[in-house]
């Protein structure tokens, strides 16, 4: 017999394996009930009980022996129409609090806006995916502000930053690019792309990390043997960091 039923309805296996012994073996005491079912005699009484409050089970006492029997299994129809009735008043209850946890999720969200962002991006995976968030975020006209490039950044992503600056170039992107001395092969070539502006480092003067600046962001990027990219809302680090940048571009090499 598929029983998958009686478990969608809310009857536990234990349960389910109880009420059928009882339905196939009629008034009988636990012992029997055991050898029948394959249930433990220490959960035994447990399910019973179980049964009985879920009126699917009866017991009647004979010369102190406790002797259980199923009910019809029409009753079946009564506990679904039970457990129908406790989902109503579960619901009732439930659309109490959703306005109350509504109003705290906006509490949270307002003070979320407010706070400092900060997502971490780890692997060359990771690298890729914080760029393609900059391509999303910036649109037509707005810079996209890189300080610092080492030449080992442009080793492992060539192929991805081809492909990412003509996308970059053809969205209407700016780009404004300090390298390091180490990387001028790259930065010439990245110069071939539209509204790409390059210089470099004086020589010996090298960054081992890297800085993206793209609207209200600031990202640290680091190319180490687990290359990570933290990437920080917040204008005034922003701010900071592009006054840096127009002092060094002034200072660079184009």
């Amino acid at each position: 017999m598929d029983t998958q039923i009686l478990e969608q309805i809310g009857l536990e296996r234990a349960e389910i394996k109880a009420y059928l012994a009882l339905i196939e073996s009629g008034l009988t005491t636990t012992g029997l009930l055991v050898k029948k079912s394959g249930i433990p005699s220490s959960r035994i009484y447990l399910i019973l009980q179980q049964l009985v409050e879920k009126g699917l089970v009866s017991y009647t006492i004979v010369r102190n022996t406790k002797y259980f029997k199923a009910q019809d299994p029409k009753r079946l129809y009564e506990f679904i129409d039970s457990q129908k009735k406790l989902l109503s008043e579960k619901e009732n209850e439930l659309s109490k609090i959703i306005s109350d946890l509504k109003q705290k999720q906006l509490i949270a969200e307002k003070l979320e806006k407010k706070e400092q962002k900060v997502q971490t991006f780890e692997g060359i995976s990771g690298i890729k995916t914080a760029l393609e968030n900059v391509l999303n975020i910036l649109k037509k006209g707005d810079e996209f502000i890189v300080f610092g490039s080492p030449r080992i950044g442009s080793e492992k992503l060539h192929g991805f930053f081809n492909d990412f600056h003509k996308r970059r170039a053809n969205k209407g992107i700016k780009y404004k690019i300090i390298y390091n001395s180490d990387a001028k092969e790259f930065g010439e070539e990245r110069k071939m792309y539209k509204l790409t502006e390059v210089r470099f480092l004086p020589k010996g003067m090298n960054t081992p990390s890297v800085s993206w600046i793209f609207k209200d962001y600031i990202a640290l990027v680091v190319f180490s043997d687990e290359p990570v990219a933290m990437v920080i809302k917040n204008k005034q680090m922003v701010d900071s960091f592009m006054t840096y940048f127009k002092f060094m571009w002034g200072l660079c090499n184009p």
